[in-house]
């Protein structure tokens, strides 16, 4: 695990990373590299415990820190704002191109030379992450303050993203992996489902839990987490619901030893299921794609927990 920053979005606004490296004796080959979104009040600490456990099996994992996103102490009213700046179009712009940002700079440090195989590229995240991710992976929204110039973010135009309509944010990774979402959602845009996610077309997995319902009361229920994946097309995509999961046991927060709080009783699930959609995507297993659609058709075998692919 190594700390560091890469170029942000401006020369004076450097991303703070935390990065989780394969082994280093180089004995396990570089499957793919994972970039990560955290959710509010996050930072590059977020999301360990899946970080640290995909790079075991191959991936190179990267966390960044979004700027200008305050801490949140849980209370209520902190909860409430942080919720509402989240809401607003700007907000997600900037996570989605400070992830373009992080992107770029470890492609540029992974491939030094145009002739080399491109390294394949996942992304991942929880929460407002998850969001962030569903941008990153197609997802289209209307934002009613983007003027015609900003609707496709320029680091997304310039890596061969396509052009938006006026008011439409539409800002995908080019030749996206594979895209991971922890606590996904779909909260009211007035685009209708179909068409915001009708661009997603890479590889998705959703993982949410039927206790997953949004931060505050008045929020989304839980049964909206499964709203993308019903809305994506067909091909690559995969839902995990988890008997009983919450919000924060999605968030992959590193549980020290001595602690009081514990990891949730299905997080080898959402271990396994991860690192193996990484692994049939990334590393292009079939065997392992396979696997995955054979346990889809076993409902006994995930029982009380859901899984569907599509």
């Amino acid at each position: 695990m190594e700390d560091g920053e890469v170029p942000g979005l401006t020369p004076d606004a450097p991303l703070a990373i935390r990065a989780y490296r394969p082994r280093p004796d180089g004995l396990l080959p570089l499957r793919g590299v994972i970039a990560y979104s955290h959710g509010l009040g996050g930072d590059r600490r977020s999301g360990a415990a899946w970080l640290s456990h995909w790079s075991s099996h191959g991936f190179l994992g990267v966390a960044l820190t979004h700027r200008h996103e305050r801490p949140i102490d849980g209370s209520p009213l902190q909860l409430r704002r942080a919720l509402r700046e989240a809401l607003a179009a700007k907000a997600l712009r900037t996570r989605v191109a400070e992830m373009h940002a992080l992107i770029a700079a470890l492609v540029a440090d992974l491939q030094t030379t145009p002739l080399e195989t491109p390294v394949p590229i996942g992304v991942a995240g929880h929460s407002f992450g998850g969001v962030t991710v569903q941008a990153l992976a197609g997802e289209r929204r209307i934002h009613d303050d983007l003027a015609p110039a900003e609707a496709a973010h320029p680091s997304a135009a310039a890596s061969g993203a396509p052009a938006s309509a006026a008011n439409i944010f539409h800002a995908p990774v080019a030749n996206l992996g594979a895209a991971l979402a922890f606590s996904p959602s779909a909260r009211a845009n007035p685009l209708p489902l179909a068409a915001r996610f009708a661009g997603v077309a890479a590889p998705f997995m959703s993982l949410t839990g039927t206790q997953d319902a949004g931060l505050l009361r008045g929020d989304i229920d839980a049964a909206n987490r499964c709203l993308p994946f019903e809305h994506m097309p067909a091909g690559g995509k995969y839902l995990f619901v988890a008997a009983d999961g919450r919000h924060p046991d999605f968030a992959g927060e590193a549980v020290a030893a001595g602690s009081a709080r514990s990891a949730p009783p299905f997080q080898p699930w959402l271990l396994a299921l991860s690192t193996a959609f990484w692994a049939a995507q990334l590393g292009n297993d079939p065997a392992v794609r396979d696997a995955l659609a054979a346990l889809a058709g076993d409902l006994p075998a995930l029982a009380p927990h859901r899984f569907a692919a599509k």
